[in-house]
């Protein structure tokens, strides 16, 4: 595996320097920075998988740093350090993205375990991205098969309607490809990240189908006993 790379930024020597030694004995590939400006100027040229900056800053601070990290890279976790007496500075940094803190002073165990849970969340990240692309590439277009000009006449459809917010229904007989179909629009329309919701009309009765396509309260029929959430609103 490849070795993660930290920025480590603080206007205490000391602090940087302590939490580098550290970084650099567990593996880890750091660069570090004495304020904001300089953590900035170092962003514009590389990439990092995580950012661990002091709060108070001369300068550009932590929380301005953060704001600008989100917007250029914000794939980019962030964990701030603060002092006891800045802690509600904190809480506002985890509203703005940051993805945790840490109070001066605290133990490099301490920091292990945020690192620990900051590389879990990392992981997922990457596993989505994986399977979404894994999906793209199981309902894109080039899946399809087919020189035939009716062919190219359905291809041409999906990638006109797959931006657009109209409403399409798909018809053919059973074997065709309908699903297939629906699933190439959604993957090559702006909503490809969303939910992809299918329901077998047919397998349910008219009563089930209301409640499945709907939802229902809780209370609002015998046998409902909690609240569910249609089909149509988890699609949105």
């Amino acid at each position: 595996m490849a070795k993660r790379n930290i920025l480590i930024v603080d206007d205490e020597q000391i602090m940087r320097d302590s939490i580098q030694e550290a970084l650099v004995s567990n593996g880890y590939n750091t660069t570090v920075a004495e304020d904001g400006s300089q953590a900035k100027k170092i962003l514009q040229g590389s990439t990092f998988d995580i950012v661990i900056s002091d709060i108070k800053m001369p300068g550009l601070t932590g929380l301005e740093l953060l704001k600008y990290i989100k917007e250029v890279s914000s794939e980019t976790l962030v964990i701030l350090m603060t002092a006891f007496g800045t802690i509600t500075s904190a809480i506002e940094a985890m509203k703005e993205g940051a993805f945790d803190y840490l109070t001066k002073p605290f133990s490099i165990d301490a920091l292990d375990v945020v690192l620990g849970k900051a590389w879990t969340h990392l992981d997922i990240v990457l596993e989505n991205r994986y399977l979404k692309n894994t999906l793209e590439e199981k309902f894109g277009l080039h899946n399809f098969i087919g020189e035939h000009p009716k062919m190219k006449e359905v291809f041409e459809m999906i990638h006109k309607v797959a931006n657009s917010k109209a409403t399409v229904l798909v018809r053919g007989e059973s074997g065709t490809g309908k699903e297939l179909v629906a699933r190439a629009i959604h993957y090559m329309s702006p909503r490809k990240n969303r939910p992809f919701i299918k329901v077998n009309c047919a397998a349910l009765s008219s009563g089930l189908l209301e409640s499945e396509l709907f939802g229902h309260e809780k209370g609002s029929f015998t046998g409902a006993y909690t609240k569910k959430i249609g089909r149509f609103e988890i699609a949105d």
